[in-house]
């Protein structure tokens, strides 16, 4: 497996795999979908396309304020989830975090996404609740 993390320019590509990843977390919480909401996003986040192998197999994107990195979206394509490149990301995110002279790693997960495990077991603890999402974080 070679991973890499490239600035990426498609956000059709971006736009519609979060859509697809999250339309089931939004449709069972009656979180609305909204383009324009992403489009702006996308302006304002640090965003990188996730190769293995040459292959795009996903998206990460990241936002920071004065003492923390902030990973917004990891979306890995369904026919790459489960081999290891969501678990480089994390460690390209903390990479990531430690070049912008950031302290500290944070996300939301949906309290009910599998992913959850995957960050607990890369030294992500649970700081906190709103509604259906869990608030992590990990010193870097």
């Amino acid at each position: 497996m070679t991973m890499e993390w490239l600035p990426a320019e498609d956000k059709h590509f971006a736009r519609v795999l979060t859509r697809t990843n999250m339309t089931p977390y939004y449709d069972k919480y009656g979180i609305h979908w909204d383009d324009e909401m992403f489009d702006e996003s996308w302006l304002h986040f640090d965003n990188f396309e996730i190769y293995n192998s040459g292959q795009r197999v996903g998206i990460v994107r990241f936002s920071h304020d004065d003492n923390a990195v902030y990973l917004r979206d990891l979306q890995i394509d369904a026919h790459h989830q489960n081999k290891g490149a969501g678990a480089a990301t994390i460690h390209f995110a903390k990479q990531y975090c430690q070049q912008a002279a950031k302290s500290e790693l944070r996300l939301r997960v949906f309290s009910d996404n599998p992913a959850k495990a995957l960050y607990e077991r890369l030294g992500f603890v649970t700081v906190g609740t709103d509604d259906s999402l869990i608030r992590m974080a990990t010193p870097v």
